[in-house]
């Protein structure tokens, strides 16, 4: 146990800051992009040696109409990762 808390400690200072590259031109601001985020993650775990596997779950799938009369899909989504 010990082991992989040290190593998680390392991946989690390697993944510190995900660059923002997704741009929401709508509402006007960058964030950091699922694959983005997932591709950091993974470099960091192949280079301490850690295996994940991740699971994804639809839990929910709504339609819902924006201030401006469009609609919109909201997704709520489990997701499990087992290191």
């Amino acid at each position: 146990m010990k082991n992989i808390a040290a190593k998680m400690v390392k991946i989690m200072q390697n993944c510190a800051y995900v660059q923002k590259n997704g741009v929401n031109s709508f509402h006007g601001y960058k964030f950091a992009t699922a694959s983005d985020v997932l591709e950091k993650i993974n470099a960091s775990l192949v280079k301490h040696n850690v295996c994940s596997v991740v699971n994804a779950e639809l839990i929910d799938m709504v339609d819902t109409t924006n201030q401006s009369g469009k609609t919109e899909h909201l997704a709520t989504v489990k997701t499990t990762v087992t290191l």
